[in-house]
């Protein structure tokens, strides 16, 4: 394999007086920049008794500072069309904004005041307290797998270093935190010489380094003896997890646990160990992929597993290598157990072929060609060099070193990873014969790594100004206005329309094939059907069968991906610019001549029940479904595949639907990007796609679907007992994507649920702390779709947010719509939709969605200024047209023995269900 150059990560470093290490990374094609800041501090340097400290203290980091009220810093970023978020890992916390390039000044000043002047009162930390609580029984009780990959997989794992203690924390510990525990430890951690500060995108360096000056300059780290102590007691070197001797076993149970899992972990390695890019390269073998080894072995051929993937992540301290698998079902945890060990005995063994190893590189290369398409993604692989190794040349010098490992150095690997002992977690139901307390998981509290946290005197204290006080952000710059490519279209013999979007410069093409015919043409009997018929199109085509034609694919390092919603069938490519002319060749053959084998039927059938149990133990897969019925009834849009209608497929229907909706070239659409001139586009698309009439040119393949929608607002209450919250969705159908009042309700419905700073996110999350994270989405259909608003809540608190729900949509046509309000929504719109234009992979999705929709070829560079020129008018006359309660009907999903008492006392009508007893196919509601 030729080793393959990509263009090192170009950046200037200096560091602050006060220890801030400062990393810019100038990109003049970008009309945007970010801006992140990492902390060396993660969930290891939680204190005694304080396990998800870390991760409480990034949801303090977003309220307040003595110049920025609550919520400020969101409205900062968020409403002037960017985003913002922050994630805490084992060994650092990150803190990352993207916003247009004039606002940058801004957003430095608000980081700024977050190091140097975070309020922590009694009511922020009350509040964001709760907000991670529910995200606790979000993420772990709620989910069926959260358990196992949340909180037994750490612990089982770890005795003594603090890489055992969830990240997540424990509900108890976060209910004992006080005050001057927050305060403490942003004390100890949130300073700037214990942070990284970089910032990628378009700017000026001058500018930039002197607005650093005048606002991270002055931050002068707290340095009191007792400080100074402090500090050095939990920044201590961690002593090694102690070598496991011999093998451990935990067997755990969950309620709503659909399938068996297991996990098997081994001791693994350092992020600055030698054997790094050899690991790296091993777990792709493994992992990566529908040739890998896992996904072959346990999911196609042996088809005990529904999925089989790994767990790798290069940390500051040694830490673990995990496989795992969820089985398929009948399949039990002992089989899956069985057939891991047999994998990683045969690498030990026998090693790897040379086929495997180009694959893996490949894979490997186009997945970080990606990751830095944007400003964004090459700050992020910057900031993560410098935290983790040490290096900010680290990522250019991992990716010199995958590219010479060789077959020996995966088989040295192996031999050092997979002969120690490991530690296995089998995972059940509770209801399972063999469930038993869990008891042999340690719990976070026992490892004690860490000291409490000290008493330090006369911690820096910091209370909000009075508005009159306050400091105000840096004023925005002149606008940099996007430069939009303009497509070109031609359109082939044979009706086919192809549609070029030039990309000078990116390393990566990207393209999408899209055909009329979606799910909702699938006959009743048969529901899923279309979207068996595209998921068998890349299972074999060609002359290649369908491990071969992945591995064809894998070894070009390009992904060829099927699917299919509501309205049509889609084939998505991305692929290196350099492997173009044999990716797009395998690209044709999926879309041209799928093999469509009785024999991959028949895995991807049984593949698809067991991911549709996985689906049914989620509170919102569940309440998402059963809106879907409630507002479209058994009509297209309202169709719901279950076990019997995936079962009664065969491949002579499958046939037929591809025959119909793949073979009716004049109804399709090609779209591509990337640095590609037009001749090379049309010689492709001669060659592969110009060939074969239209089978039958008067199929209608979208009939008119009467939407059955029964009018009268209602509560669907869906019982999952022992179900760690709720999900609460609402919902009602409106209007075509193509009707002129689309764009006027998508905006409405932003105002309404599009962003944190939205009504509902702001009613449910931020002033009452009832769930993690509250929203609302128009989808874009060919007929009338549905607006669905939702969120996840605590089962006793469902009633409540019904309320809050209610009054947010009967707000909107009623209450005054502030301009800044308005803007600031708009902002969200077109800021959403230049980060996803931004990359080659989601240009293409949204040209071929607009071309899809038959919208102007111009839609896609008008799309701001239509966005923009929205007045209040227009949004209230769409909320008065469309948010109509008497058609508004709620869907509750969570243990119904404690949301109930909350529904019944609202006095609406209320029709209840079994989750366990629901026949989808059949669901009248």
């Amino acid at each position: 394999m030729t080793a393959i150059s990509i263009p090192p990560l170009s950046y200037c470093h200096r560091r602050l007086a006060n220890g801030l290490d400062v990393y810019a990374l100038p990109d003049a094609e970008t009309a945007s920049v970010s801006v992140q800041v990492w902390y060396k501090v993660g969930s290891k340097h939680d204190p005694e008794g304080r396990s998800g400290f870390a991760h409480l203290f990034e949801h303090i980091m977003f309220k307040s500072t003595q110049n920025m009220p609550p919520e400020f810093f969101d409205r900062l970023t968020e409403d002037v069309g960017g985003f913002n978020n922050a994630s805490t890992y084992d060994d650092f916390t990150n803190y990352y904004s993207v916003v247009p390039a004039n606002c940058l000044e801004a957003v430095l000043w608000a980081e700024a005041e977050r190091m140097g002047s975070l309020v922590v009162d009694q009511e922020t930390f009350d509040a964001e307290r709760s907000v991670v609580i529910e995200e606790f029984r979000q993420r772990i009780e709620a989910s069926p797998y959260g358990r196992i990959y949340g909180l037994y997989g750490a612990q089982a794992n770890y005795d003594e270093h603090p890489y055992g203690r969830p990240g997540i924390g424990a509900i108890e510990d976060l209910e004992a935190a006080t005050l001057d525990d927050v305060r403490g430890f942003h004390c100890l951690h949130y300073r700037p010489d214990n942070a990284v500060l970089v910032v990628a995108g378009r700017f000026d360096n001058d500018a930039l380094d002197s607005a650093i000056d005048t606002y991270f300059g002055p931050i002068t780290p707290f340095s009191s003896d007792e400080a100074v102590a402090a500090r050095a007691s939990v920044r201590a070197e961690f002593a090694p997890e102690p070598f496991r001797p011999e093998t451990r076993r935990f067997l755990t149970s969950a309620p709503n646990v659909p399938l068996p899992a297991v996990m098997i972990s081994w001791p693994g390695l350092a992020a600055t160990d030698s054997d790094l890019a050899s690991l790296t390269v091993l777990d792709a073998i493994l992992s990566k992929g529908e040739s890998s080894r896992l996904y072959k072995s346990l999911v196609y051929e042996q088809q005990i597993a529904s999925e089989a993937f790994t767990l790798f992540e290069p940390t500051i301290e040694p830490s673990v290598y995990a496989i795992s698998a969820i089985l398929a079902d009948g399949e039990t945890a002992d089989a899956g157990e069985r057939s891991v060990l047999a994998e990683t005995s045969r690498l030990v063994k026998d090693g790897i072929t040379a086929n495997e190893l180009i694959e893996a590189k490949n894979e490997l290369i186009t997945e970080k060609l990606e990751a830095r398409e944007t400003a964004f993604g090459r700050g992020f692989d910057l900031a993560e060099a410098v935290i983790r190794y040490g290096d900010p040349s680290a990522p250019d010098r991992l990716l010199e070193e995958i590219q010479a490992v060789t077959t020996g150095d995966v088989l040295r690997i192996a031999n050092r990873i997979f002969v120690n002992p490991v530690s296995i977690i089998h995972y059940v139901d509770q209801s399972d014969d063999e469930a038993q307390p869990n008891d042999q998981i340690v719990t976070a509290q026992t490892i004690k790594a860490n000291p409490p946290i000290r008493k330090i005197d006369d911690l820096p204290h910091y209370a909000l100004k009075d508005e009159d006080t306050r400091q105000a952000p840096p004023a925005p710059r002149a606008p940099v206005s996007p430069s939009l490519p303009l497509p070109e279209a031609m359109t082939l013999a044979n009706g086919m329309r192809i549609v070029r979007v030039p990309k000078p410069g990116a390393p990566l093409v990207s393209a999408t094939l899209r055909m009329d015919g979606g799910e909702a043409g699938d006959p009743p009997s048969l529901i899923g059907l279309t979207d068996l018929t595209a998921q068998l199109t890349s299972k074999g085509a060609g002359s290649r069968d369908a491990i071969g034609f992945a591995s064809a694919a894998e070894q070009l390092g390009a992904s060829i991906t099927p699917g299919a919603d509501k309205d049509s069938s889609t084939l998505s490519l991305t692929t290196r610019l350099d492997n173009l002319t044999g990716a797009f060749s395998l690209f044709a053959d999926a879309a041209n001549e799928p093999r469509l084998e009785a024999d991959e039927l028949d895995r991807l059938q049984k593949q698809t029940v067991d991911e549709l149990a996985l689906a049914l133990s989620e509170p919102s897969a569940i309440a998402a479904r059963v809106l879907a019925r409630a507002l479209f009834g058994k009509s297209g849009y309202g169709q719901l595949s279950s076990p019997e209608t995936i079962s009664q497929i065969s491949r002579n229907d499958v046939a037929a639907r591809f025959s119909k909706v793949w073979q009716q070239p004049h109804q399709a659409i090609l779209t591509i990007a990337g640095d590609i001139s037009t001749q090379e586009i049309e010689a492709l698309c001669t060659e592969h796609f110009a060939n074969g009439a239209s089978n039958n040119p008067s199929a209608d393949l979208n009939p008119q679907m009467p939407l059955e929608h029964k009018a009268g607002a209602r509560i669907v209450a869906v019982d999952l007992p022992g179900a760690g919250q709720a999900a609460v969705y609402a919902g009602m159908v409106t209007l075509p994507r193509t009707d002129p009042d689309f764009l006027p309700l998508l905006l409405a419905t932003t105002v309404l649920g599009g962003g944190y700073s939205a009504r509902l996110n702001m009613e449910i999350r931020v002033k009452r702390g009832l769930s993690y994270g509250a929203g609302a989405s128009l989808a874009a259909r060919r007929a009338a779709a549905p607006l669905v608003a939702g969120t996840q809540t605590r089962n006793d608190a469902a009633g409540e947010v019904i309320s809050l729900i209610e009054t947010a949509f009967a707000g909107l046509p009623l209450d005054d719509l502030p301009e800044e309000e308005l803007e600031a929504r708009k902002s969200v719109l077109v800021g959403s939709f230049g980060r996803q234009v931004e990359t080659t992979a989601g240009l293409v999705d949204q040209l071929s969605s607009d071309a899809f929709f038959g919208l102007d070829g111009n839609s896609f560079a008008s799309y701001p200024n239509e966005i923009a020129a929205l007045t209040v008018e227009d949004v209230k006359r769409a909320a008065n047209t469309y948010f109509a309660l008497d058609n508004l009907v709620f869907v509750v999903a969570g243990d119904a023995a404690s949301f109930m008492p909350s529904l019944k006392s609202l006095g609406k009508a209320i029709q209840s269900l079994k989750a366990d007893e629901i026949d989808f196919a059949r669901l009248e509601i």
